[in-house]
């Protein structure tokens, strides 16, 4: 699986955890229904959040792969510019 699906994946799961953990917080106080924006809202905001701290590695991996494909580029186009300039 690569590092971006990982990540991508793992947000979503926090997403979701972060939904159920407020759908049933507010239920015991309100009636809620199963797709309330406002609980929507906040399980965004405490996913978010909570992102930052729980997924450091898999963020920090997807930069550091990001960052070598971005240089493999680099070096193409420049490989590719110096075979130009022998023409």
């Amino acid at each position: 699986m690569t590092a971006f699906l990982k990540y991508t994946v793992a947000r979503l799961a926090i997403l979701v955890i972060a939904y159920v953990v407020l759908w049933a917080l507010a239920s015991l106080w309100w009636q809620v229904s199963t797709i309330d924006p406002y609980l929507l809202l906040a399980a965004i905001l405490v996913s978010a959040v909570v992102s930052i701290f729980a997924l450091r590695g898999l963020r920090e991996d997807l930069a550091t792969r990001l960052q070598q494909r971005a240089n493999d580029a680099t070096r193409r186009v420049e490989s590719s510019r110096d075979a130009d300039d022998l023409d």
